[in-house]
């Protein structure tokens, strides 16, 4: 698997909010300099829950984003 080879995906990537519409990014990170990843390398999986109880929909500053994105700079 490609976490043997040094490349770690942050551990709150594979979670979303409930409601969010738009792109996930992940945030990775190469332990090795020599890591290499390719288009179509799997190297995360999502989880899909059933949310119960009362539901605060997602309405953050990356809703409806397209494509990946940076951190917005701290106001």
């Amino acid at each position: 698997t490609i976490g043997r080879y040094g490349l770690a995906v942050h551990i709150t990537a594979g979670f979303g909010d409930v409601f969010f519409n738009g792109t996930f990014t992940l945030e990775l990170e190469a332990r090795h300099r020599d890591t290499l990843v390719r288009a179509g390398d799997m190297i995360a999986q999502v989880s899909f829950q059933e949310v119960t109880g009362t539901i605060v929909p997602y309405n953050g500053s990356y809703q409806g984003q397209t494509g990946p994105r940076g951190p917005k700079p701290l106001s």
